[in-house]
């Protein structure tokens, strides 16, 4: 495993420890590894997007059910008032 290196964070410029199996994240101007982040945050946004766009579908399908539903009780209500 790696050795322990203190590394200065970009945020606040504060030293941070890192551990082996994270240290690659947290050296600055390593381009291949910021754009293999930039990727996986693009990819994360779009998981996000395709989410909200299923949600939206299954929102509107839920209250296509509840209409539905609405009517058969509509419906069986009207035939228990025919019988009697």
């Amino acid at each position: 495993m790696a050795e322990d290196k203190p590394v200065k964070s970009l945020e606040d410029n504060s030293e941070i420890v890192t551990y082996g199996l994270f240290e690659p994240f947290f050296y600055p101007g390593n381009a291949d590894r910021e754009r293999r982040i930039n990727k996986l945050q693009n990819d994360i946004r779009m998981y996000i997007i395709e989410l909200a766009e299923k949600q939206e579908k299954l929102d509107s399908l839920l209250e296509t059910l509840k209409k539905i539903l609405d009517h058969i009780a509509d419906d069986l209500k009207f035939f228990e008032l025919k019988e009697e």
